[in-house]
């Protein structure tokens, strides 16, 4: 994979589509969970109230999309900026970037795990310590 990384065929889109989807998943996972049983009313609102409800969610969607994205995009600038400013490591912003991804990808898929694993627990402290 390191190979792969270094050789940069289209690496960069790769990845960020990994990390794009598994964050984006675990973004809407994490929102469908809180809701509880206002989740099924969805559905039924969207066939009520027609137009106006699909364009709110509509809405949504598309700010969540763009929290994924500047998650990535914004995330990575400044990490970049504290590993290369202030820990003076050169590093470039291509390969620390996929370096991000993967990382964000990894976190994404725990994330995701802790939420159906600890779907009923209440107690965040429990969630705590088991990451």
């Amino acid at each position: 994979m390191i190979q792969w990384i270094k050789d940069n065929k289209f690496s960069s889109y790769v990845l960020f589509f990994i990390a794009f989807t598994l964050s984006f998943i675990s973004i809407i996972l994490s929102i469908y969970i809180s809701m509880g049983s206002e989740a099924e009313n969805i559905p039924i609102m969207l066939k009520k109230e027609g137009a106006p409800a699909y364009a709110i969610f509509g809405i949504v969607l598309v700010f969540i999309i763009l929290s994924v994205i500047m998650q990535l995009f914004v995330g990575a600038s400044i990490t970049h900026f504290f590993v290369k400013f202030l820990f003076r490591i050169p590093l470039q912003f291509s390969l620390f970037y996929r370096v991000y991804l993967i990382f964000t990808s990894f976190l994404a898929l725990s994330i995701i795990w802790q939420l159906f694993m600890f779907r009923d627990t209440s107690n965040i402290f429990f969630i705590l310590a088991q990451v």
